[in-house]
């Protein structure tokens, strides 16, 4: 089931694409290089066609179109993700280092591929270190999110707004942002019955 348009913003619409077609092609590998450390990586190509869909009013253009080959919202093409930990290990305890790097193509935010729909690829890295004393009591967590402090497009949309004037309507865009870089420690303390 589709939706689009907005209950305040004519046309509105709703409707049933029955045949679509999705592949979803991943690929993920774990390497062992160390005891102490062990990066893992992914890579999803996902084809996600619409196969029928005629005939459908686009709120943007107000023109009838056949679906046929469009991409199914929030549906990237291409999904990478890499990620390695390093364990070091002392008689106090153990220090966990890890690293994530996500790239993630664009993607429509309809199923009519409008252009003011669409949110631009993005890329993340997270860093994180975390220290775990011998007896298990505490652990200590400090992490970045969003460390090259990229623009995270999670979705976009477009809609036409009345203007009164000449042209009488236009088109607006709206995107819709992941977090900006964020940092934060965390402290985890274990309370034991009887210790």
């Amino acid at each position: 089931m589709c939706a689009f348009g907005h209950a305040s913003h004519r046309p509105f619409a709703s409707f049933h694409i029955s045949d679509e077609f999705n592949t979803r092609f991943c690929f993920f590998g774990q390497i062992r290089h160390t005891q102490h450390n062990s990066p893992t990586g992914g890579l999803c190509s996902l084809s996600s066609d619409i196969k029928d869909g005629c005939c459908f009013l686009n709120p943007l253009n107000l023109e009838f179109e056949d679906l046929q080959g469009n991409a199914l919202p929030t549906s990237p093409e291409h999904r990478v993700t890499f990620n390695a930990n390093y364990n070091i290990n002392f008689a106090t305890g153990t220090a966990i280092l890890s690293g994530t790097y996500i790239w993630r193509d664009d993607i429509y935010n309809d199923v009519f591929d409008n252009p003011e729909a669409q949110a631009p690829s993005w890329n993340q890295i997270d860093l994180r270190a975390l220290w775990r004393d011998a007896s298990d009591r505490y652990t200590l967590i400090a992490f970045v999110r969003n460390l090259n402090d990229s623009e995270i497009y999670t979705a976009a949309g477009a809609y036409r707004v009345a203007t009164g004037g000449t042209p009488p309507t236009r088109i607006d865009q709206v995107f819709w942002l992941g977090a900006w870089r964020t940092y934060g420690i965390e402290v985890h303390y274990r309370f034991r019955a009887g210790t």
